[in-house]
């Protein structure tokens, strides 16, 4: 899965030192399980560079130079996909800020220098040099996913709770059926805990409409069976509104697969801060019928791959119809 861990600006700070980042280098970022926290928002660089300059008064001019241009290069790599989070508290200490911010969204973890001042113990905390790879807080370990709406929730849920993009790959969606809802529905409900109105995901279902029961083998199918197919979703969708939390929409893209071209098969979880493959899918299974789900993280050049896959600029897949918009949120019936 995908964590958000809240970063010391001092610690930060430090990453200019060739040798204090070398444990970090490539453990955040797309194709990782870890995402990076700038809280607070406006103010985190800010910081982070006030500690830089705290620590250069014994460097020399070029030493400056240079690790000012390592650490910008280390700071756009890391945090490339990672979160913002405004704060209220912006003349307390970054400890206080942070405290205070988790306790109104958990953060997974805050990541502290080896010098930083003690936190409570209600706050999860790993601080510089102090923890190895296999700690558990740093590295979590899951295991198989019971194929039921909660728990596919629960193991979503650190992700669900940050990400500001959510991108659900499905090509069987069906939201007439419970199978489908249910867990979509978990998962909202996961995603929006705790929230700003100004904070709510934008949320979008990618299904196909050249696959089904109904439908004729690719090649002998029409234009009007998929675009009837994605008429009879959207009608479903409306009826799926009262469940939606509010504040929140939900758009959905209908993609038609072409003769020749690549199968729309397999199901992501497509987020700002990088993707999550299903070995089987977001539909629920009943009692008689109880299965495991495998989730992982995509590596960084298959993330890209499907996101480009997904947009509407894509030649992979053909459109068919306007995208279906529901919901009271900001993003219904939006283009992209």
């Amino acid at each position: 899965m995908i964590f958000e861990f809240a970063l010391d600006p001092t610690l930060a700070a430090q990453w200019s030192d060739r040798r204090e980042f070398q444990r970090y280098s490539g453990k955040f970022g797309i194709g990782t399980p870890r995402a990076l926290s700038r809280v607070p928002a406006k103010h985190w660089r800010k910081l982070v560079w006030d500690a830089f300059d705290a620590l250069a008064r014994e460097w020399t001019g070029t030493e400056r130079q240079s690790r000012q241009q390592r650490l910008e290069a280390i700071l756009l790599q890391s945090l490339e996909a990672g979160t913002a989070r405004r704060s209220g508290a912006n003349d307390c200490t970054w400890p206080d800020i942070a405290q205070r911010e988790h306790s109104r969204r958990q953060f997974h973890a805050v990541l502290i220098s080896a010098g930083a001042r003690q936190f409570p113990a209600s706050v999860p905390v790993l601080r510089d040099l102090a923890f190895d790879d296999d700690d558990g807080l740093w590295s979590p370990q899951h295991g198989l996913v019971p194929r039921r709406p909660e728990a596919i929730a629960s193991a979503l849920s650190p992700l669900l709770a940050f990400a500001r993009t959510l991108r659900f790959v499905e090509p069987h969606f069906d939201p007439s059926s419970e199978r489908w809802r249910k867990t979509i529905e978990a998962m909202l409900l996961r995603a929006v805990y705790r929230r700003a109105r100004d904070e709510m995901p934008d949320v979008e279902i990618h299904t196909c409409v050249s696959r089904g029961r109904r439908l004729r083998h690719l090649e002998g199918q029409l234009i009007s069976d998929q675009i009837e197919k994605a008429q009879a979703i959207t009608h479903a969708l409306k009826g799926w509104v009262p469940q939606l939390p509010p504040s929140l929409s939900v758009t959905t893209y209908f993609w038609a697969e072409r003769v020749g071209g690549p199968e729309f098969h397999d199901r992501f979880l497509l987020t700002d801060v990088g993707g999550l493959t299903f070995g089987k899918g977001f539909d629920a299974t009943d009692g008689t019928h109880a299965a495991d789900e495998v989730i992982t993280v995509l590596p960084r050049g298959q993330f890209a791959a499907l996101c480009a896959r997904f947009s509407s600029a894509t030649a992979d897949f053909d459109g068919r119809g306007n995208h279906a918009g529901v919901g009271q949120g900001r993003s219904a019936g939006r283009a992209r």
